[in-house]
């Protein structure tokens, strides 16, 4: 037997697994399990997320909490203003925001406000 007969024979069997009398659903078994396969592979990408929470406690100069404070969050690239007051222990909480650069002010309502600058980066 010369190559060309042995390559013959070879693509001759795989046409049969593949076309053979339970061929077409083997190649259907194929087609299935590779878009399955496709789709698995994607879950993890599309259920990821570029986001970060920004979360503090409001002291005063004697380090005692300050309740009730008023916190705005300023997105520096978009103007894009949030507002939160502190709870009873002083904490707040910014969640789920797209990387950037913030600026942080916190007033106590009578006094004057305190500024901050920061980046938040994935």
């Amino acid at each position: 037997m010369c190559v060309r007969d042995l390559q013959e024979r070879k693509a001759s069997q795989k046409a049969r697994w593949l076309f053979g009398p339970l061929g077409h659903r083997r190649a259907w078994g194929l087609v299935g399990m590779a878009f399955l396969a496709i789709l698995l592979c994607q879950a993890p990408i599309l259920s990821q997320s570029i986001t970060g929470d920004i979360l503090g406690t409001i002291r005063d100069t004697s380090s005692a909490v300050v309740p009730g404070a008023e916190i705005t969050l300023t997105a520096v690239e978009t103007g894009t203003v949030l507002k939160t007051v502190s709870d009873g222990a002083g904490n707040y909480t910014f969640a789920q925001l797209k990387p950037g650069h913030y600026r942080l002010e916190v007033s106590n309502g009578g006094g004057s406000a305190r500024r901050r600058f920061g980046t938040l980066s994935s």
